[in-house]
């Protein structure tokens, strides 16, 4: 079950279990799954680190928007969670993003550092979680950045990890919302 997770969710999980059972749990996923949730425990779970999603589209800004709707369409990340691709500097430096929809308004051989939205605010992984919900009302966005000090992108924060980790604990069973009758 969480080999088929996102692998925040999965973390959410594995970071529950007691210590001792956390190692055999994480032996059985497969090895990409294993190291995106491991990553993930390593974070503070009430921060931005331990919030994030490791699955994002990072494209440098030479790429065209026809090649991004490529990556778009490729991509294993669920579509309700893929709404804006990252653009990054040649060297790898987060620069801005592009909503998927400005993608589709543009030309295809439109070079995204031409449309990038540069003013995007980005977080630290050690960001509380009161700053990540700030940031997110203030700039009504449905998801941000995570990046280290070099501004290389760690992560990202989507609305629904914000929005799950306000209600309370077994909230899903409470309302009957795993199809429970």
């Amino acid at each position: 079950i969480l080999s088929r997770m996102a692998p925040d969710d999965a973390a959410d999980i594995v970071g529950e279990l007691d210590e001792d059972r956390r190692e055999p749990v994480l032996a059985l996923l497969p090895v990409s799954h294993r190291v995106k949730v491991r990553a993930l425990l390593g974070y503070d779970p009430a921060e931005a680190g331990g919030l994030m999603s490791p699955d994002f589209v990072l494209l440098r800004g030479s790429t065209s928007a026809g090649e991004a709707l490529e990556a778009v369409r490729r991509s294993q990340i669920a579509p309700e969670l893929l709404g804006t691709v990252f653009v990054s500097s040649a060297e790898g430096a987060l620069e801005g993003s592009i909503p998927v929809t400005a993608l589709l308004r543009a030309e295809p051989g439109q070079e995204l550092e031409k449309i990038v939205k540069h003013e995007i605010p980005r977080l630290t992984p050690n960001a509380s979680f009161e700053e990540v919900a700030r940031l997110m009302a203030d700039y009504n966005l449905t998801s941000i950045p995570v990046a280290d000090e070099q501004r290389r992108m760690l992560g990202v924060v989507t609305v629904d990890d914000v929005l799950e980790a306000m209600l309370p604990r077994g909230w899903r069973r409470r309302f009957g919302l795993l199809g429970e009758d």
